[in-house]
């Protein structure tokens, strides 16, 4: 009896990240790495993804992918946002974008995520509408988008009694455009004003109120790999000042959002293909204190949420690469099998 091995075909797509791997310590998988995308001592993590699935995995061929070629991306079984996606484009220009958007719904590029998957993660403010009405704490919110007079907008938030509030737009991506308001500055409908017009390119904007613990407890970065739970950050960030700190949180704080992180993992929803669920190979969950503005560590809540073209943080402990060298093999035969599956 003849076996036949098939190799399954991923693309790693990305070039926008510019997070790195460090080669220290050696590991086998570093010999695959060509010359001219190792920098000193690190290499980017597209690059380490592809070396080291294919080290590791005999029945796949791996490739990296920097651009939009849809003759590439139709040569493989599953191509993965990873380094880069549609907002790259969206934040360059028009044309790019419109043209990359007929790419990604075009089911023959099997792009992952898919196109309405990515709209879910990339539409802020629709994510958290949608968590918020399932019992999910977040941070108190308004959604701006069609109705854009500031007037109309700072009396909402007056009403509510916010003493200062936060702007992020949708279909940004790292902290692209956010910016901070207090109710107490007289020149605040000025200023709103402005960002308003110079930010008026974006779909609509998350206005949150500014909560206290931000500066004062550790954000909670938690990585969830094929829907478990695989390892965490601890930072304190100050993204208008440009300053953060790292550190450590004790097994009670991890405990608390756990269930919550869970919890949305399995409200997520995911894409399908022929009729089973794909929990997606990595979400990236993070969580803030405290709810209601009362310093009470007991009270975390969700902020946000990051998939494809987010940072990992792998740079801070090169191990965590591991997880997606095998996520992203599993996940891509498991995606093969199913739309083989007659």
């Amino acid at each position: 009896m003849i076996y036949i091995l098939y190799m399954v075909k991923i693309g790693i797509v990305g070039g926008k990240l510019y997070e790195v791997v460090s080669l220290d310590p050696y590991r086998k998988w570093m010999d695959l790495l060509d010359k001219e995308n190792i920098d000193v001592d690190c290499t980017e993590i597209e690059h380490a993804c592809v070396a080291s699935i294919n080290h590791k995995y005999k029945d796949a061929e791996c490739v990296f992918i920097d651009k939009f070629d849809e003759k590439k991306l139709q040569e493989n079984d599953v191509n993965f946002l990873v380094g880069m996606n549609i907002l790259n484009a969206f934040q360059t220009n028009r044309k790019a974008y419109e043209k990359q958007l007929k790419i990604m719904q075009n089911p023959k590029n099997n792009i992952y995520p898919s196109h309405k998957e990515q709209q879910f993660l990339f539409h802020k403010g629709d994510y958290h509408e949608y968590f918020i009405k399932r019992g999910i704490p977040m941070a108190p919110t308004i959604i701006i988008r069609k109705d854009r007079d500031v007037k109309k907008i700072l009396n909402k938030i007056k009403s509510k009694g916010w003493a200062g509030f936060v702007m992020k737009p949708e279909y940004a991506y790292a902290n692209i455009k956010i910016s901070k308001f207090d109710m107490g500055d007289k020149n605040v409908e000025k200023k709103l004003q402005k960002y308003i017009n110079d930010t008026q390119k974006y779909p609509g904007w998350v206005c949150q109120e500014v909560m206290l613990g931000f500066k004062k407890y550790w954000e909670i970065k938690s990585f969830w790999i094929n829907g478990e739970y695989k390892y965490h950050l601890a930072i304190v960030a100050d993204v208008f000042d440009n300053e953060e700190q790292f550190g450590k949180v004790d097994k009670k704080l991890l405990d608390q959002i756990k269930p919550m992180a869970k919890k949305i993992i399995d409200l997520y929803p995911k894409q399908k293909i022929n009729g089973k669920e794909i929990i997606p190979p990595m979400l990236r969950l993070d969580f803030g204190c405290c709810q209601g503005n009362t310093l009470d560590k007991n009270k975390y809540f969700f902020t946000e949420m990051e998939y494809c073209g987010c940072g990992t943080f792998v740079d801070y402990n090169p191990t965590n690469l591991r997880h997606y060298t095998d996520v992203y093999y599993q996940k891509a035969k498991e995606i093969t099998n199913l739309k083989n599956k007659k």
